[in-house]
Protein backbone atom coordinates (compact mmCIF):
# COMPACT_ATOMS: atom_id res chain seq x y z
CA UNK A 1 0.00 0.00 0.00
CA UNK A 2 2.94 2.46 -0.24
CA UNK A 3 3.37 5.23 -2.90
CA UNK A 4 0.78 7.40 -1.79
CA UNK A 5 0.77 10.77 -3.68
CA UNK A 6 -0.14 14.20 -3.11
CA UNK A 7 -2.03 15.67 -6.27
CA UNK A 8 -3.51 18.58 -4.26
CA UNK A 9 -4.32 20.23 -0.97
CA UNK A 10 -6.54 22.62 -0.07
CA UNK A 11 -6.69 24.70 3.48
CA UNK A 12 -10.17 25.33 4.00
CA UNK A 13 -9.81 27.03 7.57
CA UNK A 14 -7.16 29.16 7.56
CA UNK A 15 -5.36 29.38 10.64
CA UNK A 16 -3.79 31.77 13.17
CA UNK A 17 -0.03 30.81 15.46
CA UNK A 18 1.46 31.90 18.15
CA UNK A 19 5.16 31.58 18.51
CA UNK A 20 7.23 30.41 21.65
CA UNK A 21 9.41 27.77 23.50
CA UNK A 22 9.11 24.73 24.35
CA UNK A 23 10.95 21.67 25.99
CA UNK A 24 13.98 23.58 23.86
CA UNK A 25 12.20 23.65 20.57
CA UNK A 26 11.20 27.09 18.48
CA UNK A 27 6.89 26.18 18.56
CA UNK A 28 4.00 27.49 17.44
CA UNK A 29 0.74 26.80 18.68
CA UNK A 30 -2.43 27.00 17.33
CA UNK A 31 -4.46 30.04 18.26
CA UNK A 32 -7.59 29.02 16.01
CA UNK A 33 -8.67 25.72 14.46
CA UNK A 34 -7.56 24.60 11.25
CA UNK A 35 -8.71 22.11 8.32
CA UNK A 36 -7.36 20.82 5.04
CA UNK A 37 -8.41 18.64 2.36
CA UNK A 38 -6.00 16.90 1.11
CA UNK A 39 -6.68 15.14 -2.17
CA UNK A 40 -4.37 11.41 -2.85
CA UNK A 41 -4.08 8.50 -5.03
CA UNK A 42 -5.75 7.13 -2.09
CA UNK A 43 -8.72 9.27 -2.03
CA UNK A 44 -9.55 12.71 -0.16
CA UNK A 45 -9.03 12.80 3.67
CA UNK A 46 -9.94 16.14 5.90
CA UNK A 47 -7.32 17.02 8.31
CA UNK A 48 -8.26 19.12 10.94
CA UNK A 49 -6.44 20.52 14.13
CA UNK A 50 -8.22 21.73 17.31
CA UNK A 51 -7.14 25.13 18.77
CA UNK A 52 -4.20 24.66 21.29
CA UNK A 53 -2.02 22.01 19.06
CA UNK A 54 1.55 22.85 19.30
CA UNK A 55 4.15 21.85 16.55
CA UNK A 56 7.80 22.41 15.88
CA UNK A 57 6.57 22.92 12.16
CA UNK A 58 9.53 22.33 9.95
CA UNK A 59 12.52 22.49 12.48
CA UNK A 60 15.10 22.99 9.83
CA UNK A 61 18.45 23.99 11.44
CA UNK A 62 18.79 27.43 10.79
CA UNK A 63 21.81 26.70 8.99
CA UNK A 64 20.33 24.51 6.09
CA UNK A 65 17.33 26.69 6.22
CA UNK A 66 19.91 29.30 4.31
CA UNK A 67 21.51 26.71 2.46
CA UNK A 68 18.29 25.61 0.43
CA UNK A 69 16.49 28.99 1.09
CA UNK A 70 13.25 27.25 2.99
CA UNK A 71 11.99 28.39 6.02
CA UNK A 72 11.12 26.09 9.18
CA UNK A 73 7.94 28.63 9.54
CA UNK A 74 7.24 31.05 7.03
CA UNK A 75 4.49 33.66 7.16
CA UNK A 76 4.36 33.55 3.31
CA UNK A 77 3.27 30.37 2.66
CA UNK A 78 0.74 28.51 4.93
CA UNK A 79 0.81 25.70 2.17
CA UNK A 80 4.42 25.18 3.09
CA UNK A 81 3.43 25.43 7.37
CA UNK A 82 0.55 23.41 6.90
CA UNK A 83 2.30 20.75 5.63
CA UNK A 84 5.14 20.81 7.71
CA UNK A 85 2.41 20.32 10.55
CA UNK A 86 1.05 16.85 8.87
CA UNK A 87 4.43 15.79 8.87
CA UNK A 88 4.71 16.34 12.10
CA UNK A 89 1.09 14.81 12.94
CA UNK A 90 0.95 12.13 10.98
CA UNK A 91 4.38 11.39 12.71
CA UNK A 92 2.76 11.75 16.19
CA UNK A 93 -0.15 9.61 14.97
CA UNK A 94 1.70 6.74 13.36
CA UNK A 95 -0.23 7.83 10.16
CA UNK A 96 -3.42 7.20 11.56
CA UNK A 97 -2.93 3.94 10.62
CA UNK A 98 -3.66 4.72 6.93
CA UNK A 99 -0.99 5.70 6.21
CA UNK A 100 2.91 4.46 7.26
CA UNK A 101 6.17 6.48 7.69
CA UNK A 102 7.09 6.37 4.03
CA UNK A 103 3.79 7.61 3.14
CA UNK A 104 3.84 10.27 5.48
CA UNK A 105 7.47 11.56 4.44
CA UNK A 106 5.64 11.65 0.84
CA UNK A 107 2.93 13.09 1.42
CA UNK A 108 5.34 16.02 2.69
CA UNK A 109 7.54 16.00 -0.24
CA UNK A 110 3.95 16.44 -2.29
CA UNK A 111 2.87 19.20 -0.17
CA UNK A 112 6.22 21.17 -0.26
CA UNK A 113 6.16 20.84 -4.51
CA UNK A 114 2.41 22.29 -3.95
CA UNK A 115 3.47 24.88 -1.82
CA UNK A 116 6.07 26.19 -4.42
CA UNK A 117 8.95 24.79 -3.26
CA UNK A 118 11.63 23.10 -6.06
CA UNK A 119 12.18 19.24 -6.64
CA UNK A 120 15.62 20.03 -5.31
CA UNK A 121 14.09 21.14 -1.84
CA UNK A 122 11.76 19.26 -1.51
CA UNK A 123 14.09 16.02 -2.10
CA UNK A 124 16.54 17.56 0.41
CA UNK A 125 14.28 17.89 2.94
CA UNK A 126 13.02 14.11 2.35
CA UNK A 127 16.43 12.78 2.77
CA UNK A 128 16.97 14.85 6.30
CA UNK A 129 13.77 13.21 6.90
CA UNK A 130 15.25 9.82 5.80
CA UNK A 131 18.11 10.57 8.34
CA UNK A 132 16.93 11.75 11.20
CA UNK A 133 12.93 11.01 11.74
CA UNK A 134 12.77 7.57 12.15
CA UNK A 135 12.98 7.96 15.51
CA UNK A 136 10.09 10.77 15.98
CA UNK A 137 7.39 7.83 14.69
CA UNK A 138 4.69 8.03 16.81
CA UNK A 139 6.22 10.63 19.25
CA UNK A 140 3.97 13.34 21.14
CA UNK A 141 6.99 15.45 22.47
CA UNK A 142 4.59 18.11 22.69
CA UNK A 143 1.67 16.39 24.81
CA UNK A 144 -0.92 17.03 21.76
CA UNK A 145 -4.08 15.27 23.12
CA UNK A 146 -5.77 12.60 21.08
CA UNK A 147 -8.83 14.85 20.55
CA UNK A 148 -6.60 17.75 18.66
CA UNK A 149 -5.94 16.52 16.11
CA UNK A 150 -7.94 14.24 13.16
CA UNK A 151 -7.69 12.43 9.67
CA UNK A 152 -11.01 11.08 7.66
CA UNK A 153 -11.05 9.21 4.79
CA UNK A 154 -14.15 11.59 2.72
CA UNK A 155 -13.88 9.57 -0.48
CA UNK A 156 -12.30 6.47 -1.41
CA UNK A 157 -9.96 6.82 -4.41
CA UNK A 158 -12.11 5.98 -7.81
CA UNK A 159 -9.05 5.08 -9.51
Amino acid sequence: MAGVILQRAEILKPFQVAHGKLKGDNVIAFETDFAMLLYTSRGKFLWELREGYISNCGSIPWLAQKIIRVKSYDPKNNLQNAIFVLHDDLYQKKGYFMFDREDSDALCRGGLREAGNNRFQASIIDFALQLGAKSHWGDNKFGNLEFMSSLKNVEECKC
